[in-house]
This record gives C-alpha cells, structure tokens and sequence, in this order.
C-alpha cells in the first residue's frame, strides 16, 4: 500500500556496477547443426583476429570449422547465405610451413575451393583462410592479424558449451508488432499470441513436443492490432488474450477454454487509438484487468476492470507525458500491489503510477535522461529487492538504467550500449542462474542484444548480439524445447514471421545452470582450465582423475605444485615411465619352485603369503627432469627390500632362478636404497620424501641410458627354497636427456 502523497525524484549520481568481467564468451556464439555429420556450426557477434577466432572455438569446444567435401561447403553456403556481411574465418591455414597449407584439428588437407588467384601469399603475410561470401564463398589466404573484418566460422563436434541457435523463421500475418506468451491449450508447453498490424489479424502459434512453434490458428480482429496481453480475465483457470487494436480505438478479447479454443470476441472501445497493453490483477479480485495507452490523438493511461460475467467496467483514465509508448506493470515497493511505469516518447519522460491497493492509482512524472523512452523492463539489477528500470532510448541508440532506490526513489545507473534503435527491453533468465538478466530488441540494427547480470548485480558489458535480420518489434522469453533454458523469441514488424532463437548450453551437472556460469560463479571450480566444471570431469573418472583418489588431477597440481616436477599438466605418479619385463607368471623362465609357484599375471614369483610382488615405474624419465618413482606391491607385510639397477637383462628378458623368484638384471648392479614395506608396499624416488632423484642415485648419465630395475626382498624361511628371500618383476627404464 502506498502512501496517500509520494515525492518522487531521480539522483544524478552515477551507481558503478557496470564493469568487464572475466570469463570466456562460449555464448556469445550463433549456431547451424549440419544434418550430415551433426555437427554445430556458429560465428561469434564481432570479428576477430584468427588466433582469436581459434581461442574462441576452443572455448566453445570446438574448433576453426574444416570444410572437408564439397557437400560441406555447401551446407555452409546454404546455413549463412543470409549473414553474408562478414567473411569467415575456417581453420585452414600454413602458419607453421608457407605453402603447405593444414586443417587446424589434424584433418587432411584434400578438399579446396580456392578463390581465382589464391593462394597468393600478398605481402607475405596472408597465412590464415577465409571464406569470402562476396565471392561465391571461395576461399582466400589472408592475413591472420586482420580483427576488423572477418568473423571465425566454428564447428562443434557435439553440443557447443554454450549459444543460441541462428533465428528460425516462423510465418506469422503481415507486419507482426507484439509476442505475448502462455499455455492455451494446457499441454505444459509455451505459446505464442502475435498481434499482425498489417494484416489485421492475430497469430497463435502452439509449442510443439520437438521444440517448434506450429499449428498456426489466425484470428481476424479489429483494425491495427498493436499489443497484446495475456491473463486470466475470467477467473475460470484458463488463460484468455486480448490485444490493443490501434486504428479501430478498440480492446479486442478473446476468452480461452483451456483446449486452445477461443469464445467469440469481446471488442471494447477504448475512445483513443490504443498502444501499449499491460494485464495484471489491480485489485486482487482473481481477475486479471487491463491497463492501456492511447496516443495521437488523445494521450492517456486507461484502465479497464475485468468484471463478472466476462465483462469490463468502462475505463478510468490517468493522464501521462506526450505518446505514451508503453506500459509495463510490476510490484515497484514490494507491498504485494502491482504498479505501473509508461514510457512517454514524445516527451522523453517515464510516467510512475502507484497502486493504492484498491486498483487506483497515484501518478508522478520522472525525467527518463534520455531520448524516446520504449518498452520498458522492470527487474531487479541490483538484487536489493526492488525492482529498478531499463530504459530503450532510440534516439541514442542507449539503454538507461534507474535503480530503485526506496522511498520512491530512482538513481540513475549506467548507459548500456542498445543496438541501433533500441525499441523493447525484456527481463529474462538467459544463463539457468535463477536471476534476470537483460534483453534489448533493437529495431535499426535487426538484432537481440543479451546483457548477463551477475549475483552482485554487476551487468557485464559485453553483450551477446543475436543477428533476427529483421526490424524487431519485441521481444519474449519462454522455453522452446522444455530443457528448463529460456529460448527467445522476437517479432520483426516489416515482415510476415516471428524469429525465435533456441538457448544451446550443456548442464553436464544437472544443477540448472549453465556449466560456464556455474565456474564464473565459483559454484563449481575448473581447475584444468577445460570450461567444464571440475565435478563432470570426475565422473569421468582416470581420464581427469588418475590416481583415482576422488581429487581431480589439475586440482592437486595447484595446491601442490610439487607433484608435477615436469609441469606437463600432468601427476609425475600417474606417468609411466618404464616398461615391466621378467614375470613369474609363465611368460618368463620357471620359478624356482615350479609348478605350482607361478606368481600372478605381469608380477614376479609367489611369495609366502600368497602374493606376488610387482615393480613399476611412474614419472617423468628425463635426467634434466627427472620425477621417476619405483613402486613395489604384493610384498610381504612388513618385509625389507632392497632396490637396485643394473645395466641389462638377466636371460635376454626372461630372468633366472634366484632365491625363492627370477633374478632380472645384471652387468654393473648398484644398490639403490633399502626400505622396509607398509603394507607389502614400498617405493624409491619422488614418491619417497628426501630421496635422491633415481637418474642421479643410479649414476645415470646425463646423455640418457637405458637401465634395468628390480627388488629383492626378505620372505619366510622354508617356503620355496632356503634362501629366504623372493624377488618382484623386472622394469625397463629409457632415460631421455
């Protein structure tokens, strides 16, 4: 419940929570999937140099697309035909070899639709490929520096990291003004009304199970429908539509039946040549009620009370400022009653209008700060609670933030870059985080601009611009393909379609928010750096994980350092870096006590317990680098061992009775170390704290070597034979420099 009086009035103080963020623009991508090989192909908003445009297909999870087969290039010709503006960028290129040109991913270089004259190295720079569509998209060498003027052309084996689709063109009547969403016909799926001012008529396109918009129904209304509005007018459960009818001065109604049907119209005169529409329940009677504006000939706010009996009572009029563009409806102060905000073009100022909870309202002017005010979004920028302002101004080409500030209360914000004519502001959650984010329809320069805003509040600054190619009216969210990920969709009023826009994004982790945001967020960490959150690259188990001890690999590295001596990104303890020879289980010579001793597969003979003790070698085995590790297992519990190295193989490999096990080295042994086991296991080199390096212990030479390892150890008396000691397998070391 507002108060009785309010003063109102806007700040000029600048609240500085517009800013750069760091995080890899994966969706800042617009895709084709290719039928043929179902691969994703996209291109990002701007241009970019080639190694940028690399940078960005790798982060996307993909690469610079390798065009490989004619039919391909076709596909390609065919898919971005109508985004001919730019050239592209593919991943052909000689930057390694003038003249031998290779596909950035490793494929073969076969296939080439070479423009006349080209390759032609000019300057003796021109080492990277574009396709150049103002030349039947043939193929030119050019300079990989270039940033101004090609955009990279990428191709995603799978589903990208993140994106949006290319629009999809869905036909609609003639000079489509509005998209206005709701479920008519109660199948859990998202529809469409769109106002066709041209036509006279109105579009509804149902949500399909595939993720489409079909099974258009049209409804001719009066002259010069403009808006729309969705809403429960009857209180029967079952949403209804009306739009705003412009030329014939006219709210036309139509009241749903919750199948998709609709009863005849109820048209209302609204006595001026109605805008912008707004539904919302003023008096929280369970109906939904209409608010609209008039213009040009006589400028108003007009409210309209649904009543019983699917009827209105007549309009209470509101003044505003000069052609009330629009009026979008929200809670402003939290009191639970829905207020009002238009936007006046003519007079570049935004109208205010207070619910005093009985469906009145009390009204205040502020001074918009900008040039023809449009549609304007309501949303909380800030996360205070309270719904703060995005302003379109088209003539600046600018969208104006006002944060609310209480007590009636706005400051001014930043002045976010809106496209060229930004005509329509939206709030909708674009990334899965469960906060709003910003949606501009920009009319002049036929785009949709998306602005992420942060859990701080912070609107990153670059924008992610959706080519609609077509003068765009509005704008709406809604879930297209029921993956839980708002899609979009955007109404081009010069034209006969609505253009809708699928989200792309991998939730690897199910927890509903993009896998890119979840890492920016700090909600899940990224240790490898791979844009995936570290928690799904567990799950796949030794390929990030390869120790199998629950930690991801890049993960220790970083809080240890020391275990990746080599600093090749990977544990120097996960890294083979011998070759096992000399078994006991058969494969070599007969251990001593034969049959009936065979040790187990790929380990020495059997020992007293039942084991058979095994050797292996892991790290890095380079003498300038060296992290090598000699682990032995399957020993005796507590048993004492020896390490020791000799310079060949004992039998050509196979080894020789000694002991109660296989003898496997020989020429110049050294003794290494003797260590006592812990739970029939024991190591030597980087494993073990303080050790030397096994290359420098052993006398290795820093030329490099091959050289032999192996283990003897204590075991019970009177086992095999009474010697009282076994032996593990053998490991060939190859030391590099």
């Amino acid at each position: 419940m507002s108060p009785a009086r309010r003063t109102f009035c806007v700040s000029i103080a600048i609240v500085p929570l517009l800013a750069s963020v760091s995080r890899a623009q994966v969706g800042d991508l617009q895709y084709a999937r290719n039928p043929a090989n179902g691969h994703w192909y996209g291109f990002t908003s701007a241009p970019t140099s080639w190694p940028e445009g690399a940078s960005a297909a790798a982060a996307a999870g993909g690469y610079l697309a390798s065009i490989t087969t004619s039919a391909e290039q076709t596909w390609v010709q065919g898919a971005f035909g109508p985004y001919s503006t730019w050239k592209y960028w593919i991943g052909l290129n000689d930057i390694a070899t003038e003249g031998q040109f290779v596909w950035a991913n490793g494929e073969p270089f076969s296939y080439a639709n070479w423009n006349s004259g080209q390759p032609d190295n000019a300057g003796g720079v021109d080492d990277a490929v574009e396709l150049q569509p103002g030349s039947s998209w043939r193929w030119n060498d050019a300079n990989p520096a270039t940033a101004t003027t090609t955009k990279p052309l990428v191709e995603v084996d799978g589903l990208p990291r993140a994106g949006w689709t290319l629009p999809n063109n869905v036909s609609v009547g003639s000079g489509p003004s509005y998209v206005a969403r709701g479920d008519f016909n109660g199948d859990g799926r998202d529809d469409l009304v769109v106002p066709n001012f041209t036509s006279n008529t109105v579009t509804l396109l149902f949500g399909q199970a595939s993720g489409t918009l079909g099974a258009a129904a049209t409804f001719p209304v009066p002259s010069g429908p403009r808006s729309a509005a969705v809403g429960d007018f009857d209180a029967d459960g079952k949403l209804d539509w009306a739009v705003s009818c412009y030329s014939a001065q006219q709210v036309s109604v139509r009241y749903g039946d919750g199948l998709g049907g609709f009863a005849a119209p109820l048209d209302i005169s609204s006595s001026g040549k109605g805008h912008g529409l707004a539904a919302l329940d003023l008096d929280l009677d369970g109906r939904v009620d209409l608010a609209l504006t008039t213009v040009d000939s006589l400028d108003r706010l007009l409210i309209f009370r649904a009543l019983a009996g699917r009827t209105f009572a007549a309009p209470v009029a509101y003044a505003t400022g000069a052609r009330p563009y629009f009026v979008t409806a929200g809670d402003l102060e939290g009191d639970g009653d829905v207020d009002l905000v238009v936007a006046n073009e003519a007079s570049d100022d935004i109208g205010v209008y207070w619910n005093q909870g009985s469906g009145t309202f009390l009204s205040t002017a502020l001074v918009a700060r900008g040039d023809s005010p449009r549609r304007i979004a309501l949303l909380d920028i800030d996360r205070d609670g309270l719904l703060d302002m995005a302003v379109p101004c088209a003539n600046q080409n600018l969208v104006r933030i006002l944060y609310a500030a209480g007590a009636g209360n706005f400051v001014t914000g930043p002045a976010i870059a809106g496209g060229q004519a930004p005509n329509w502001t939206a709030a909708v959650d674009t990334n899965g985080d469960g906060m709003q984010d910003l949606v501009t329809a920009a009319f002049g320069s036929e785009e949709v601009l998306i602005q992420e805003i942060l859990a701080d509040g912070t609107i990153v600054s670059q924008a992610t611009a959706l080519v609609a190619g077509s003068n765009l009216s509005s704008v709406v969210g809604l879930d297209l393909n029921g993956d839980g990920r708002a899609d979009l969709v955007a109404a081009g009023n010069n034209t006969s379609r609505v253009v809708a826009f699928t989200k792309l994004s991998r939730d690897c982790n199910t927890n509903g928010r993009d896998d890119d945001l979840d890492i920016v967020l700090a909600g899940s960490t990224d240790c490898n750096g791979n844009l995936e959150p570290d928690e799904c690259d567990l799950a796949l188990g030794t390929t990030f994980d390869c120790d199998a001890n629950g930690l991801l690999d890049a993960c220790e590295i970083l809080a240890n350092p020391t275990l990746d001596l080599d600093v090749d990104g990977r544990l120097d303890a996960c890294e083979v870096a011998g070759t096992p020879f000399c078994f006991g289980d058969g494969t070599g010579a007969a251990c001593p006590c034969d049959p009936g001793q065979a040790g187990a597969l790929g380990a020495g003979c059997m020992n007293s317990v039942g084991n058979s003790g095994r050797l292996v070698a892991v790290g890095n085995p380079s003498v300038a680098n060296d992290s090598v590790s000699l682990r032995a297992s399957g020993l005796l519990p507590t048993a004492v061992g020896l390490f020791f190295q000799g310079n060949l193989q004992q039998n050509g490999g196979l080894g020789a009775a000694f002991g109660d096990g296989l003898l496997c080295v020989t020429q110049f042994v050294i003794r290494l170390e003797i260590r006592a086991a812990i739970g029939g296991a024991m190591a030597f080199g980087r494993d073990h704290p303080g050790d030397p390096r096994l290359s420098v212990d052993g006398s290795v030479p820093v030329s490099g070597a091959t050289r032999h390892y192996q283990v003897w150890y204590r075991d019970a008396a009177n086992y095999c034979t009474q010697s009282t000691y076994n032996l593990t397998n053998g490991v060939r070391v190859v030391w590099a420099p």
